[in-house]
């Protein structure tokens, strides 16, 4: 999908192209209401047998589960009615009738996933990004359809994909009796307690993103949160690849001795860190051809090489930070600083946009507040695995040498973005006493 955001721009106005981004954002955000059921859920059955799931409480559940998203959106629709412009209000219910099916849908693929069934998975999957990428297709033949088909395509997408996978898990979730039903509701509420800060510590993770997008929105426009998104599309692809990389990281962490978590930190670090900087040298090749592919949209080009280092930072903190945080238990610091994180970087956005009227000032303190919850994190680290702080002069360093590459002399900061890369590299060396 995030592939499509950059072939949809070939056929919107910038304005248009903020709508859609809008919906998507809409989406995004109301996905995490789930009241914590779904990872509680998970939680609760991982490893069980199909045939062994509990089918007098998940039926229920999802029932208590859309009753509750029903409710929340309405009164969130109701509240916002006052606060958003039409236009808007429209997009955010267009995003809630989406929401309430996809959530279901992701609390069946959770169970799914619970009991390895990953061909179900992937299928359901597959049946939601099919409808909305034959929506985009008919889009773009015939533009004059207009974004509502783009939504509608989303919203049956997210309807086919649920229908598709409470049939393929109809045997678990039938429901039965009122009495079945009442005696579920003790079990939900388990589920919810214990998947709530689950939830609240992977959203989070993109407070901080989406505090600044959202402040960009009300502050300087639709065009201009159009324009962020799709500078911020590149990291969104790194995270996917952070994400997966992240996830099976985790398991082999945890299966290691604690005395080798040091060694395992430094020798992530020293791979992964320097081919991630080193990588923003795309930058500049990949501003020329989108400038190429998207007329009207340079100010977004723009903010895409300035905001590179987004992703940079996103690859630290959610690939390596983040899960050593986790394997030493420290999920509410993180939080904690994923919090602060979002407040600061939301106040320096505002004040950049409110009163310095700059789109390229708002956009950019995100690399700052990302790098400066990168720091918090690393002294968070020192603290509880012992690993000394990584090389942050280095560091500030490398981003220089790429600010210059970008705006003032591409050779000279090419060539000392890499040679500082090499040495940052070389920095990146465990200490004698913690080396596997």
């Amino acid at each position: 999908m995030a592939v499509l955001t950059f072939v949809l721009p070939r056929f919107l106005s910038p304005y248009e192209f903020g709508e859609w981004q809008l919906f998507q954002f809409y989406v995004l955000y109301l996905g995490y209401i789930t009241f914590g059921y779904s990872d509680g859920l998970l939680l609760r059955l991982a490893g069980k047998p199909w045939g062994n799931l509990p089918h007098g409480q998940v039926g229920p559940g999802l029932l208590f589960l859309a009753v509750a998203e029903v409710a929340s959106f309405l009164l969130l629709s109701a509240v916002l009615w006052f606060v958003l412009t039409e236009s808007d209000w429209r997009w955010f219910a267009a995003a809630c009738i989406g929401v309430a099916f996809y959530v279901p849908r992701v609390t069946i693929t959770f169970l799914f996933q619970a009991t390895g069934r990953a061909q179900t998975v992937m299928i359901s999957m597959l049946v939601e990004r099919a409808v909305l990428l034959g929506a985009a297709v008919a889009f773009c033949l015939h533009p004059g359809l207009g974004l509502p088909v783009l939504a509608l395509g989303d919203i049956v997408g997210k309807a086919i994909g649920l229908t598709w996978s409470l049939f393929k898990a109809r045997d678990v979730i039938s429901l039965s009796t009122f009495d079945e039903v009442r005696r579920a509701w003790p079990a939900f509420l388990a589920d919810c307690r214990s998947g709530m800060f689950v939830v609240l510590s992977n959203l989070s993770a993109l407070a901080l993103n989406g505090a600044v997008r959202l402040t960009i929105a009300t502050t300087l426009g639709t065009v201009a949160f159009g324009q962020v998104s799709l500078a911020l599309q590149f990291s969104t692809i790194f995270l996917v690849v952070v994400n997966a990389v992240s996830v099976a990281l985790f398991p082999n962490l945890k299966a290691a001795h604690e005395s080798q978590w040091p060694a395992h930190f430094y020798a992530m670090s020293r791979v992964t860190l320097p081919l991630a900087m080193v990588s923003l040298c795309l930058a500049l090749p990949i501003g020329w051809l989108l400038d190429c592919w998207m007329p009207g949209f340079e100010r977004a080009v723009t903010l895409l090489i300035l905001l590179m280092p987004v992703g940079y930072f996103e690859i630290k903190s959610r690939g390596i930070l983040s899960v050593f945080m986790k394997a030493v238990r420290a999920e509410k610091a993180l939080f904690v600083a994923n919090v602060i994180s979002a407040v600061v970087g939301a106040l320096a956005c505002y004040i950049a946009a409110r009163y310095l009227e700059s789109l390229t000032v708002a956009a950019c303190t995100l690399v700052g507040a990302l790098w400066l919850r990168s720091l918090v994190v690393e002294r968070m680290l020192h603290k509880r695995l012992g690993v000394g702080p990584l090389p942050t002069l280095l560091e500030a360093a490398c981003l220089g040498a790429y600010y210059i590459m970008a705006t003032v002399s591409t050779a000279a900061g090419f060539a000392g973005l890499c040679v500082l890369s090499a040495l940052f590299r070389r920095r990146l060396i465990a200490p004698a006493d913690y080396r596997a």
